[in-house]
């Protein structure tokens, strides 16, 4: 897992947010990463950023964009993130089902989920009590949780 320590910001986590559905057009991931960009605190404590999950060989062509990575400070809160993803979901006509990872396999998916039960989610991501602990499987999910309505 990627951590790090800021002068103010204390310890940082990576998140990566992409979609479940890997067919969701890259307009659809800019405008999340829009959205998180005009959230202040977002902006501020979480740094959104537009990447690649495949990395490229040197010298080869640009990849595809398919996640937002977010470097997510004490400063900013599980609520913040849940309630902006929630609300983004909400603009969008076919609600993508978006994906949160972290580096050391532990995902959620938040499909049609409360904003309660995404800031829950979210929050399990953003714990840092576990150290650097390996994704759970004991449901026989990989590590992955989701919701569904």
């Amino acid at each position: 897992m990627r951590r790090g320590t800021g002068d103010k910001e204390g310890l940082l986590v990576q998140l990566t947010l992409g979609f479940l559905d890997v067919q969701v057009p890259e307009a659809e991931l800019r405008s999340l990463h829009m959205w998180l960009m005009a959230d202040p605190v977002a902006r501020r404590h979480a740094k959104p950023m537009l990447g690649a999950s495949q990395v490229l060989t040197p010298g080869a062509q640009g990849g595809a964009l398919d996640l937002v990575s977010l470097m997510v400070s004490s400063g900013f809160s599980a609520a913040s993130l849940a309630m902006s993803v929630v609300s983004w979901r909400a603009t969008r006509p076919h609600r993508p089902s978006v994906i949160v990872n972290r580096p050391d396999g532990l995902t959620i998916t938040i499909s049609d989920s409360s904003a309660e039960e995404a800031r829950r989610l979210i929050e399990s991501l953003a714990d840092d009590s576990g150290g650097t602990r390996g994704p759970d499987d004991s449901d026989g999910s990989g590590g992955r949780v989701g919701l569904s309505a």
